[in-house]
């Protein structure tokens, strides 16, 4: 899909030769789906406006947005992820305008504050707090201490010490305040450095102890007149140099940890070190011991929550930690959180609600399913991919993908599926139709299942032109899904099924929508056909072919 637009100025003038860089992000972001981004081996992310500012990106995929960074020479630099309200260009989009201010530039000189000498071996920033971009100062004049930004859109920056890739910096200084409008140029700016005293921050797990890896956090302080930001390593610990004076611990986060604010408060002196430590809260987890049959713990069991795609093994001890982004998922009062230990075929499976304690999971004797895939002459498929949708009559059913693969004779075996639950085997292979086929309801734990023979069909693709289409639908839980099969009775209401990925595998879920009133109702599962017997308005047209389809008619 097309991502297409014009640079133009103030004026509304087109902007020719301007670099622009795209990122592309996922619109679904719980999907798994990597940003691609501009540099590196992505150079086709990077283009040049023609003399009529005009850009061109082809072939974005599907289910991307676009951001974009944006400069010219004479402009200020355009960041759409940095401004106010962060804009972002769902393809296809072929009328973007982008809008490139005039260039604002900051002249300073950096002094040491006891000697009044210059400094010149220093790093400095200029960053706009209210947005987020951060632009490095470009010293002209190590011996003079000069520094300049000179791409600077409007704002009001903070300029202040640049925090180095490694280790704490040589000197320390209070952030200096410039305001610039587009086109103007400050001069004369004076930052006054120091070489200050130094703090250190360990930060440390609330239960164990252990040191929390790569640590951020944020200092502010009235002799700062602002706020400045900080890390630490693979030790957890944080170090940075300061202006003496006291200081306000104003946030706090790292990875999979509760972020938290006002944390507390350190005072540095000049030439010493003040150390404070600070424990941290891990994130809302699903955590325990996976244990077997005896109570044991159990180490090299797999660990999933479903809906969603995350997973953890057990440890030696058998203790699991498994995060989820309830965010995303806070129409969900409950999940199922699953064990299975292959080896063993051992297996569990437990309906639990937000995590709070830690959960105990006793595995039991578990069901194998097994089988046999053929295409319609007979033949063995091998290298067929069996997944395992469970308690497949809910609306967002878990799914278990590539639990196993046919064998050259077409065999499968899928084992250490938790007894007592409703599932699907789904047979997926290149080149054939994607085939679902129910266990038997509510199967036994402890038992060997034969499935029947599943012949998988041939699949003709024509494929044409891309053609996307929007059509009103609200958002639907379960952001994994793509939409399809839609079409209108009527009445008006909107019918419309849901499909994985997946290109061959078929809608799993019919739904009714009324646009008046916003109501959607769950129709029916099917799976490689569906039955119109829930509508008793009359026929359904495709919109996509302009088919009618009659009630209680199978379509496929």
């Amino acid at each position: 899909l097309p991502l297409a637009g014009t640079v133009v100025d103030e004026a509304g003038k087109p902007v020719p030769r301007a670099r622009v860089m795209l990122t592309l992000r996922p619109a679904d972001r719980a999907g798994g789906k990597p940003w691609l981004m501009a540099g590196g081996s992505v150079e086709s992310l990077v283009a040049t406006t023609g003399e009529d500012g005009s850009f061109s990106f082809a072939n974005v995929p599907v289910g991307y947005s676009g951001e974009f960074r944006v400069e010219a020479a004479g402009k200020g630099i355009l960041d759409t992820r940095q401004q106010r309200r962060g804009t972002v260009y769902r393809a296809p989009a072929k009328d973007i305008q982008l809008t490139l201010p005039q260039a604002a530039r900051i002249e300073a000189v950096a002094v040491d504050k006891d000697t009044g000498k210059p400094v010149g071996n220093v790093r400095l920033m200029a960053t706009d707090y209210r947005v987020g971009p951060q632009e490095p100062g470009r010293c002209v004049s190590k011996k003079a201490g000069r520094f300049v930004w000179d791409k600077l859109p409007p704002g009001s920056y903070q300029l202040s010490v640049a925090a180095p890739a490694e280790g704490p910096a040589n000197w320390a200084g209070a952030p200096v305040t410039v305001t610039v409008k587009a086109g103007q140029v400050k001069t004369g700016v004076k930052i006054e450095l120091t070489r200050g005293g130094m703090a250190e921050l360990a930060f440390v797990d609330a239960e164990d102890g252990a040191p929390v890896k790569h640590p951020r956090f944020g200092l502010s302080s009235k002799e700062l007149k602002g706020w400045v930001m900080g890390g630490g390593g693979e030790d957890g610990v944080g170090r940075i140099r300061l202006v003496p004076g006291t200081y306000k611990i104003y946030w706090v986060s790292a990875y999979r940890y509760t972020s938290a604010r006002n944390a507390g408060s350190i005072t540095v002196e000049a030439d010493k070190t003040a150390r404070l430590e600070l424990k941290l809260t891990k994130s809302p987890r699903f955590h325990g011991v996976v244990r077997d049959p005896a109570g044991k713990p159990l180490g090299g069991a797999s660990v999933c929550v479903l809906p969603g795609w995350r997973s953890a093994a057990s440890d030696p001890e058998g203790k699991y930690e498994l995060w989820k982004d309830f965010q995303n998922w806070s129409y969900h009062k409950s999940f199922l959180l699953a064990a299975r230990h292959v080896d063993r075929n051992l297996a569990a499976a437990v309906e639990v609600g937000k995590p709070a304690e830690a959960l105990d999971l006793k595995l039991m004797a578990a069901l194998t399913v097994a089988g046999r895939v053929v295409d319609p002459a007979g033949k063995p498929v091998r290298g067929a991919n069996v997944s395992v949708l469970i308690d497949r009559k809910q609306p967002s059913p878990g799914l278990w993908e590539g639990l196993a693969d046919t064998d050259p004779a077409g065999r499968y075996e899928v084992k250490a599926l938790p007894p007592g639950r409703d599932y699907v085997l789904r047979f997926q292979a290149e080149g054939y139709a994607t085939v679902d086929i129910p266990v038997a309801s509510r199967s036994v734990g402890g038992r060997r299942v034969e499935g029947p023979t599943v012949v998988l069909q041939p699949v003709k693709r024509f494929a044409g032109e891309a053609v996307a289409r929007e059509i009103a639908i609200p958002d639907f839980p379960g952001t994994w899904a793509i939409w399809g099969s839609t079409g209108r009775d009527r009445r008006g209401h909107i019918w419309f099924g849901v499909s994985s990925h997946k290109i061959e595998t078929p809608s799993a879920h019919l739904f009714e929508y009324e646009p008046k009133t916003g109501s959607r109702l769950w129709r029916e599962l099917y799976v490689e056909e569906a039955i119109l017997a829930s509508s008793t308005h009359g026929p359904i047209e495709c919109i996509d072919c302009h088919r009618t389809f009659d009630t209680g008619q199978r379509i496929r």
